[in-house]
Order: C-alpha cells, then sequence, then structure tokens
C-alpha cells in the first residue's frame, strides 16, 4: 500500500520474498522499514512500547550510534519483553539506516504526518477490532485524516488493511490504543528527497 501511494506496484507476496521471510505472517515493522530502505525511501520508525525506561523519552529523530545507544540501554533496563523484543527487532533496521523516535503516539503525531502527505504504518494488536481474547499481531496502513473542521467529535483516520481492504474509517485514538496495546510501534516511509 505504501509504494502504491508513491506510485510503485509490489504485492505483499513479492515483498515477503523480497524480504527473504517465510511468510507475511514473519512481517515485523522493523524488517519492513529495512525493506523500503533498501528501496531507496526514508523510513523511521517510532515507538513507546510497555517497559521502555522513560529517560530514554525523546521527540528527536536519532540516527545510526545515537540509536543503537538508545536500543542498547532499552535492551539492558527495559523491565518487561515487550520492550526487549523491540530493541532487538529494530537494531537491524537501525544499522541499515532507519531513524528511531522513542516517544508515545499522540493525536497530534497523527494528524502532523498525514497532513505531510505520508502515510503511517502501525502495528496493531487485531483483538480490538475482531471477537478474539487473545492478543494477534497485525500491519496496516493510514492514509488519511478528517479535518479539524469536520463535524465528528474526535479525527478519524482512513485505513487501508491489507485482509480487509481500503477505505476503513476508524477513530485515531482506537488506533493509537490498539497500537499500544500491541509494540506501540509505527513506521513512517517517505521518498528520498533528490
Amino acid at each position: 500500500m505504501v509504494l502504491k501511494f508513491y506510485g510503485e506496484r509490489i504485492t505483499l507476496k513479492r515483498a515477503v520474498k523480497e524480504m527473504r521471510i517465510k511468510s507475511s505472517k514473519g512481517v515485523t515493522l522493523g524488517k519492513l522499514g529495512s525493506f523500503f530502505l533498501e528501496r531507496g525511501m526514508e523510513a523511521t520508525v517510532q515507538a513507546w512500547p510497555s517497559g521502555i525506561p522513560k529517560e530514554l523519552r525523546s521527540e528527536k529523530t536519532l540516527r545510526y550510534e545515537d540509536a543503537l545507544t538508545a536500543l542498547d540501554r532499552c535492551l539492558k533496563n527495559a523491565s518487561k519483553n515487550k520492550a526487549r523484543t523491540f530493541s532487538k527487532e529494530t537494531r537491524a533496521f537501525v544499522k541499515n539506516g532507519g531513524g528511531l523516535i522513542l516517544h508515545p503516539h499522540s493525536i497530534d503525531d497523527v494528524r502532523a504526518r498525514l497532513e505531510a502527505k505520508a502515510p503511517i504504518i502501525r502495528s496493531i494488536d487485531m483483538k480490538h477490532f475482531l471477537n478474539i481474547t487473545r492478543q494477534t499481531g497485525h500491519a496496516i496502513v493510514e492514509y488519511g485524516i478528517t479535518g479539524c473542521d469536520s463535524q465528528v467529535t474526535q479525527p478519524y483516520v482512513y485505513v487501508h488493511d491489507p485482509f480487509r481492504g481500503p477505505g476503513k474509517f476508524i477513530s485515531v485514538q482506537k488506533m493509537i490504543d490498539a497500537c499500544n496495546s500491541w509494540c506501540g510501534m509505527a513506521l513512517y516511509v517517505i521518498p528520498k528527497a533528490a
């Protein structure tokens, strides 16, 4: 969906093959971010999984050594498995040149990205949307947001779900809650400036 947004057509099946993983069930945002970096795009992960030490919180985009140092500190001092797993999975992405923002998601973050015409790939917990009791991770793409002048009481995003199709309309807060319930991770991808 994100490549299609920028004018390039590629199937999920082909992307999975290029990422050298067995199935789409093994796609993490770290692997997906590395895939976009290899295709010459700029990618940044914003995350705040539960268990990350509060002193690592920063709205600044970290790169290379700064990002690796933050991930090492997170791995060493994390109080929960989600934060440790995030740190391990994100290392390769950062080594490939990806950016890292260690900060909780907010409605303002979502609005700023989407109003700049940059889609957001979000890792969410599907139990927020399906009638299931266990946690199940899933990646979706947010590609639009209601305007400040719209008649809705809270902002909504347009969502493309690889399994349920495009055009879903879901509240931003519900998407953030589903994201935080899983691993608190979103991927921002834009073409590199020439």
